[in-house]
């Protein structure tokens, strides 16, 4: 190996100094190379020094500092251990560069700074790798290329973010495989003045709707709560304005609304509301005034249940509505005579038709009214038939054969006999009993019917009393009128 020591100044000026030598030391003093072709250390092309053989270039500034104070080409890799290295001017490097301490444009260790002007970071289409556990960057920071982030959580700690793209991807950044049941939207943090809470908007991906929920629960990207109000000036659906703070939408053609509360107060200012519908069809009374209200028919004069009507003349005034001007009348309820009658008038029949095999009710009475009525059914009588608990014209025989199945017969009229008798069978008394202090009445004889009789009464007679205007039993001694002979009494019996 041959050593070639320098240890004094050499200058040299347009001219070429080549040290072939295995190990060149330059101690004590500076060597500095201008003009010619260049520096040549190692290889034939100027300007570079570099070796040959696979061997490393070594700058040793024995501890201290290596400073290059010019541009820097490295097509290799450079090393430090133990020293610093200080870089002036610009690096262009395709190697790598390893140190314990490295200063780039400032003087603290482990970083890299400029004084002015940007830092840029280029790998010529390729990938700038930062290892390291922490990046700082304590002050602005430009991305020109895409950023990618593959960490879990990102958090921007930001007073004011602005993205340009219009549209947010949530949920991956590729089609989703299978359906993982997670909720997308917004989750965001506010406070209540008492409490902090989450609340969430955007997609329920259980039910497949947009929704708000103020107060919410994140159980695993799924969200839970009470869904809140929103506040919106016009609804739309499908492109059709449908509700707005005032009015409902003109598209909304048809409602399932089938029932309506009491309105209470207001104007009506909508469109005429037809008869079908319960209005009247009119937008206004027309010509009415005060003058077509009489001194009787004003609002604080109108009886109580008078209707306002038409005079036919274009006037109004409060009357009683009579049931004969409704052509098709019906009852909304019980009808109550409040003590008054049903009448006809001009000698008219009173009518009650009921449909098709409808009974008419009078009190308990049920007549059978779709009975056919013609000569067929002349003399026939009306009968209560118990089996069908109505009462229907019957044949008169069949009506008397039926009397027996009466326990409680009534008579409807004066029982004529028709040349008959009443009789009783099997030795039966006939009994006539009138109610209380009724009197049984024999033609013109009216016999006191309540009286008391018993053994105080034996060999009494029965005694007309004019006072009284009845025949009644009284002590044989006299009565009221005179007493009669038994013989009288038996013969008055007889003739009775």
């Amino acid at each position: 190996m041959s050593t070639i020591l320098v240890n004094k100044v050499q200058n040299l000026t347009g001219q070429t100094l080549t040290l072939d030598a295995d190990f060149v030391n330059i101690t004590g003093a500076v060597a500095t190379f201008t003009g010619g072709s260049g520096v040549q250390v190692g290889v034939t092309t100027a300007n570079e020094i570099d070796t040959t053989g696979g061997l490393n270039l070594i700058l040793d500034s024995s501890g201290g500092t290596v400073e290059i104070d010019d541009n820097l080409l490295l097509s290799g890799n450079i090393s430090s251990t133990g020293a610093t290295v200080v870089f002036n001017d610009n690096i262009d490097s395709t190697g790598s560069l390893s140190s314990s301490n490295i200063n780039i444009g400032v003087t603290t260790n482990s970083t890299i700074d400029t004084d002015a002007g940007n830092l840029v970071l280029d790998s010529s289409s390729s990938t700038v790798q930062v290892s390291a556990t922490t990046l700082l960057v304590e002050n602005n920071i430009t991305v020109d290329g895409n950023l990618t982030v593959n960490g879990t959580t990102t958090t921007v700690n930001s007073t004011t973010v602005t993205i340009d793209d219009p549209i947010f991807t949530l949920g991956g950044d590729s089609a989703p495989a299978s359906d993982d049941n997670k909720d997308r939207g917004i989750e965001f943090r506010w406070h209540n003045g008492s409490t902090a809470k989450v609340g969430f908007f955007g997609f329920d991906d259980s039910t497949g709707h947009l929704t708000f929920i103020p107060d919410a629960t994140n159980s695993s990207e799924v969200f839970s709560g009470t869904q809140g109000a929103i506040d919106v000036n016009e609804y739309y659906i499908g492109g059709t304005s449908v509700l707005n703070s005032t009015t409902l939408g003109s598209g909304v053609v048809t409602s399932s609304l089938t029932t309506v509360g009491t309105i209470g107060t207001g104007t009506w200012q909508g469109s005429t509301i037809g008869t079908a519908y319960g209005g009247t069809g009119q937008t206004s009374l027309g010509a009415v005034d005060a003058a077509d209200f009489g001194s009787n028919d004003g609002v604080s004069d109108a009886t109580d249940g008078y209707l306002l009507t038409a005079d036919g003349s274009g006037g109004v005034a409060w009357e009683v509505v009579e049931i004969s001007y409704d052509t098709s009348p019906q009852l909304g309820g019980n009808l109550d005579v409040n003590g008054n009658s049903i009448v006809s008038t001009s000698n008219g029949n009173i009518t009650l038709s009921p449909n098709g095999t409808g009974n008419v009710v009078l009190g308990t009475l049920t007549f059978d009214a779709d009975q056919t009525v013609g000569a067929g059914q002349d003399n026939y009588v009306l009968t209560y038939d118990h089996s069908s608990q109505t009462i229907g014209l019957e044949a008169s025989g069949a009506g008397a054969s039926d009397l027996v199945n009466d326990t409680t017969p009534q008579l409807g009229g004066d029982l004529d006999v028709n040349g008959n008798s009443i009789v009783s069978v099997s030795n039966a008394s006939i009994n006539i009993t009138p109610n209380g202090t009724g009197n049984v009445s024999l033609g013109n004889f009216v016999f006191d019917a309540d009286q008391t009789v018993g053994s105080g009464q034996d060999d009494y007679v029965l005694t007309y009393d004019n006072p009284s205007g009845t025949i009644r039993l009284e002590a044989s001694s006299g009565g009221g009128g005179g007493g009669i002979s038994e013989a009288q009494a038996i013969a008055y019996a007889i003739a009775l």
